[in-house]
C-alpha cells in the first residue's frame, strides 16, 4: 500500500496507540491535558508534572498524534507497569521511550 491510503492507515494506527496510552494513564490516575502551550516567544511540547499531589501530563493540543504518543510513552516509562497487561508493541514503545529519556535524548 502506498500514498494516502498508507498514510491514513498509519494515522489510524497512531490514533489507536494514543487511545491505549490515554487509557493506561486513566488506570494509573494520571490526568492527560491538552492545552495551547505555544506563544511567540516560547514553544513547549509538554511533559509530566505533579499539581497539588495529582499526576498530570500536559501536552500542546496542536501536536500530531505521533508526538503525543512519544510524550505519553516517555512519561509512562517512569511508572511500574509490570502488573498491567499491555499489548507487546505498546510495552516495547514505552520501554524504548523511557530508555531514551534516561539517556538524555529528546522525545
Amino acid at each position: 500500500m502506498t500514498g494516502p491510503l498508507r498514510q491514513c492507515g498509519a494515522h489510524m494506527q497512531d490514533e489507536r496507540v494514543l487511545e491505549i496510552l490515554e487509557e493506561l494513564c486513566r488506570r494509573l490516575l494520571i490526568t492527560v491535558q491538552y492545552e495551547t502551550l505555544e506563544n511567540e516567544e516560547l514553544r513547549i511540547e509538554g511533559g509530566g508534572c505533579i499539581v497539588r499531589g495529582e499526576h498530570r501530563i500536559i501536552m500542546d493540543r496542536s501536536m500530531p498524534p505521533s508526538h503525543r504518543i512519544r510524550i505519553l510513552a516517555r512519561e509512562l516509562g517512569l511508572h511500574d507497569l509490570g502488573h498491567i497487561y499491555l499489548p507487546p508493541f505498546v510495552r516495547e514503545l514505552i520501554e524504548r521511550e523511557g530508555e531514551a529519556r534516561l539517556d538524555g535524548q529528546e522525545p
